[in-house]
């Protein structure tokens, strides 16, 4: 199942690059990576504004039972990539009935 949702998204479909995070830490990873860019760390937007917009993306899935997945760990610098670009970090959403990612990536 993981490796067909990573993979309707165009990203790797080797399921070693995922690892299982709790709903918190894909908060906290979502938040990172849409505060503030890959490659040279610089503000995209505030943290406040990060979260709305997680926020706003996970109600998306209001009602179900939640799977969260990344290829990193929040707070790290390393990833495990699932893309063709430099860096790339984010979060796939597996629900009951539908799923989502959140994913960025970067060059430097």
């Amino acid at each position: 199942m993981l490796e067909d949702v990573a993979r309707a998204f165009d990203l790797s479909d080797e399921a070693e690059v995922y690892i299982p995070i709790e709903e918190s830490e894909a908060a906290s990873i979502a938040v990172g990576i849409l505060n503030r860019d890959l490659a040279y760390d610089t503000e995209i937007m505030s943290p406040a504004r990060a979260a709305a917009f997680w926020q706003q993306f996970i109600q998306l899935f209001d009602g179900q039972r939640l799977c969260f997945f990344s290829n990193c760990r929040a707070g790290v610098h390393q990833w495990n990539p699932a893309t063709n670009s430099t860096f790339d970090k984010g979060i796939l959403v597996v629900g009951e009935s539908s799923s989502g990612c959140l994913w960025v990536e970067d060059e430097d």
